[in-house]
């Protein structure tokens, strides 16, 4: 796993650091030093890719969300690469869930059908409200590149307050979704959910 920093959020009423803050997290705060814009904070994502047998550094779907989230302002506050296991990626969500510095949640992997492709059957128990129309929208949009869709059973939901989005593992899978469907509707289905539950 490499957590990238550590801060609070919105979903953080109380404003307060963890004792350990990471040199992310340092940099980010020298560079909004003397900004009195009042400029809000980026919106966090966990990235999480459900892999076999790959690297950080050689996960190539994983780091073409990245790329997206940060092109578009976001941050990633942890990524984690864990292998295909219906518990760790139950494990993995629920925890990250938990976490105050994460608003939003992309799994990388495993929308398939392949026995290994476990990241949606993890997901769906998990969802408080499940967002069909993400996985709807996204074989359409993907229909136009791929021969088939069938196959592909991306979707999202919330769970608690968090918006989270299950991308294909493939690079031009997981761009057209991050940079289509997660970056422009990931804020705004954050505060719903907060809104609804009282908790904004």
């Amino acid at each position: 796993m490499v957590d990238f920093q550590s801060r609070s959020t919105r979903r953080d009423d109380t404003g307060g650091k963890s004792e350990t803050e990471t040199a992310a997290d340092e940099v980010s705060e020298a560079d909004t030093a003397g900004d009195d814009d009042g400029g809000e904070t980026p919106f966090a994502y966990a990235v999480v890719s459900v892999e076999n047998s790959q690297s950080v550094e050689t996960d190539g779907p994983g780091n073409a969300v990245l790329e997206c989230i940060e092109t578009a302002g976001g941050t990633i506050t942890t990524r984690e690469l864990i292998q295909p296991s219906y518990d760790g990626v139950q494990s993995s969500v629920q925890t990250l869930v938990n976490r105050d510095d994460v608003d939003a949640i992309v799994t990388v992997g495993g929308t398939g059908v392949a026995p290994t492709d476990v990241t949606v059957d993890a997901l769906i128990p998990l969802f408080d409200k499940a967002l069909p129309g993400f996985g709807e929208r996204y074989r359409a949009l993907a229909n136009d590149t791929q021969e088939t869709v069938i196959a592909n059973r991306s979707t999202a939901g919330i769970i608690d307050t968090v918006p989270v989005f299950a991308v294909p593992g493939t690079v031009d899978g997981a761009t057209t979704a991050v940079s289509q469907l997660v970056i422009p509707e990931a804020k705004e289905l954050a505060e719903a959910a907060r809104i609804e539950t009282g908790d904004n």
